[in-house]
């Protein structure tokens, strides 16, 4: 059992109390401040109790009926290598069995503690595991890599307890996400047990892949995110038992992300070579075996090949579209998406993967997306789930009844359908917040995707990705973007610019891992500034436009190196203000290199050509005509191959197709916007810099400046016009 104090106490209120008793310590009075605390801790554990959980409830519009007083505790799970991770339990009061939820995570036990409480108020045990290696749980903690077997355990543990009723819900953010999915894996791969039946899922920006699929996005490592990521993993594991607490956990790491990712130091170690030092640099010493991220830059690494769940992820696919005969009781899955969030593209494929190009969603699928970053409020998330698992764990099919929103299998909220600044979080107290928002801030009439009783701005679909029809836009010699038809097709040109890695382009904004810096940035001043960054803009539209899916750029261009990147980034221009809309990457290698590395396309120059398009994700090769064909990797969906007759001209200065599918948005165009459409050789330090030789990424060092160039004429922007 814990002591008395974690029973009740939020973070803040305990903060607070382990100050006032080391100041009356200090000046001598800790008598009086005993006898003052035997007194409080009824008045404080009834008042909190009572109040607090009705005034998170109204500031979140949650189901206020029926309420339940919660207790907490302690136990250990035992594995079957003699490991013990350590549980938190959060349940209402009472004796009879109940439906549980479980949360496996390796941030601390405390830092969701204040979520937790509002489901366990609603009738369900709600379970807390930490990670093995992390925090209060036994053995070593290694990256993705014991996540399936520790959950096979848990499992295994919670089907014998007599206070669990068999029925089980799932909820995970980010690296939690991928524990859930873990959990889905070691669900389906044991026989079925009677003592448990999954019933919900809630995954919140995160994937079953966050190796091969979260860590790389078109193959390019992500440079940015491991760095961040490995220094708040490495400086948080050296937390001390008190630090557990859930406000200290969040202010150390919210300290460490402001305060020591950032300087002079922090941005020199971003240009350190060779990759495989990265973590010295960060840290001025080796990491532990457990968060070898930076070491292994190339997803084809034997490191990544056992650390994902997408062949569980395919086969519940096939189980919920009737494909595969199975016994399980299959869970109801409720996706939440960022479209700034650094798994966005990761995420969307997971939900592609379970419906696989079904025009007709199974009954078992559900999709939420908004306008946000991996480090925003999730306040609506949090009223979407705690219905979701009311509705479907303790069987209370009238949750989403009484909204303006109609349950729908996918929900969307447009980027720029809200554009004013939010409003501060001590508004979000007020019973009436619409009302407020409205009275107070005009802007909010329209509607914000944190208040999901607000009609307006919500866009339901029924398919993804949407019904669209793809709107040819030609690049221009003059820096222009030029809607039509193929007879509206721009005079032949080229444009070129000098890509040099010791001064590699930079990006603002974006699908980053920083609180502050992600998300709709205004590029305006380095497309200003930087002479390596191609920026073609429209004229102003005449109606307001609404896309959906993937956008996609087609350029014909040619390169002085072997080796190569192409980046593409969308904006909206408004007021001289270039907003990123969404971007994507492409790695264009040399077909004659030696090796092929994974998630790298091969692309053939000039000459008639046929798309082919395939569903299964991995890297397969094969010969047509004595040359190599490569097909696709888990993020490209179109290859290119050769027809009889092309002849094989790849090589420096060779001229080549490269496609870029940027990450999946829903977003809104007004009528006074012009369309801006950003082409360079890379955005650093979001992505590893492409050196120029096409050597092995996490040991090479040489460097080569190389020249690009965009051949004109046939080059194009496809903009996905929704048409429902």
């Amino acid at each position: 059992m814990v002591s008395y104090s974690r029973q009740w106490v939020s973070s803040s209120m305990r903060l607070a109390w382990c100050l006032a008793g080391k100041i009356s310590r200090s000046c001598g009075l800790e008598s009086a401040f005993l006898r003052i605390a035997r007194l409080s801790w009824p008045m404080l554990y009834f008042a909190y109790q009572l109040v607090v959980p009705r005034l998170i409830g109204f500031a979140l519009r949650l189901p206020m009926k029926p309420l339940f007083w919660i207790r907490n505790r302690d136990e250990y799970i035992p594995t079957p290598d003699g490991v013990k991770l350590a549980a938190h339990i959060i349940s209402p009061i009472g004796r009879e069995p109940r439906p549980a939820l479980l949360i496996r995570t390796p941030y601390s036990q405390w830092l969701m503690y204040i979520l937790c409480e509002r489901f366990a108020e609603r009738g369900m045990h709600v379970i807390v595991c930490d990670s093995r290696g992390r925090f209060s749980s036994d053995g070593e903690f290694s990256f993705l890599a014991n996540e399936k077997r520790d959950a096979k355990a848990t499992l295994d543990w919670l089907s014998e307890q007599k206070w669990f009723n068999g029925d089980l819900a799932l909820l995970g953010v980010s690296y939690d996400g991928f524990c859930l999915w873990a959990t889905v894996a070691a669900y389906l791969e044991n026989p079925p047990n009677p003592r448990l039946r999954l019933k919900a899922c809630i995954p919140i920006f995160t994937s079953s892949d966050l190796g091969k699929r979260g860590m790389f996005n078109g193959g390019i490592f992500q440079l940015e995110l491991a760095a961040r990521y490995t220094h708040l993993q490495t400086r948080l594991s050296k937390a001390s038992t008190y630090m557990h607490s859930e406000c200290l956990w969040v202010w150390k790491m919210l300290f460490t992300i402001f305060k020591e990712q950032k300087g002079p130091k922090w941005n020199q170690a971003m240009y350190q070579l060779p990759l495989k030092d990265l973590d010295a640099a960060i840290l001025g010493e080796k990491v532990t075996e457990g968060a070898k991220l930076e070491i292994h830059p190339r997803p084809e690494h034997e490191y990544w090949d056992n650390r994902d769940h997408s062949t569980a992820l395919r086969n519940l696919g096939r189980m919920m579209r009737g494909e595969m005969k199975t016994t399980h009781e299959l869970p109801q899955i409720l996706f939440c998406a960022g479209f700034y969030d650094l798994f966005d593209d990761a995420m969307f494929g997971d939900f592609m993967t379970l419906t696989n190009g079904m025009e007709a969603i199974p009954p078992h699928l559900n999709l939420i997306g908004v306008p946000m970053h991996h480090f925003e409020d999730q306040a609506c998330f949090v009223q979407f789930g705690v219905r979701f698992v009311l509705k479907h764990l303790l069987n209370k099919p009238n949750m989403f009844d009484g909204l303006p929103l109609k349950p729908e299998p996918i929900l969307v909220f447009p980027i720029g359908k809200c554009e004013k600044k939010r409003v501060r979080r001590c508004s979000v107290l007020s019973r009436n917040y619409n009302a407020f928002l409205a009275r107070h801030f005009p802007a909010y009439r329209e509607g914000d995707f944190r208040c999901i009783h607000e009609k307006t701005g919500w866009k339901p679909l029924k398919t993804w990705p949407p019904p669209s029809q793809d709107q040819e836009i030609w690049l221009t010699d003059s820096y222009g973007l030029r809607w039509g038809t193929d007879m509206a097709r721009p005079n032949p040109g080229k444009l070129s610019w000098v890509y040099d890695p010791k001064d590699p382009t930079p990006s603002i904004g974006g699908c980053i891992f920083h609180p502050r810096a992600a998300g709709p940035r205004d590029n305006s001043i380095i497309e200003r500034m930087r002479k390596d960054i191609l920026v073609f803009s429209s004229s102003k539209l005449t109606d307001t436009i609404e896309i959906g899916g993937r956008v996609t750029v087609e350029l014909f261009i040619s390169s002085t190196a072997p080796t190569f990147d192409v980046f593409a980034r969308l904006c909206k221009i408004q007021n001289n203000k270039s907003i990123n809309l969404c971007d994507g990457i492409v790695r264009v290698v040399d077909s004659k290199e030696k090796s092929k590395p994974y998630g790298m396309e091969r692309i053939p120059s000039l000459g008639r050509r046929r798309v082919s398009k395939f569903a299964d994700f991995g890297l397969n090769s094969g010969k047509k005509n004595g040359t190599p064909q490569w097909q696709l990797n888990e993020h490209s969906i179109y290859v290119l191959e050769e027809e009889e007759g092309d002849k094989d001209t790849e090589g420096p200065g060779k001229v080549r197709k490269v496609r870029i599918q940027m990450n999946p948005i829903v977003a809104r165009i007004g009528g006074d916007c012009r369309i801006g459409l950003q082409v360079s050789s890379g955005a650093f330090p979001r992505f590893a810099r492409n050196l120029g030789y096409g050597g092995d990424l996490a040991s090479e060092t040489l460097m080569r400046p190389a020249t690009q160039t965009i051949h004109l004429g046939l080059s194009r922007l496809l903009l996905p016009i929704l048409t429902v």
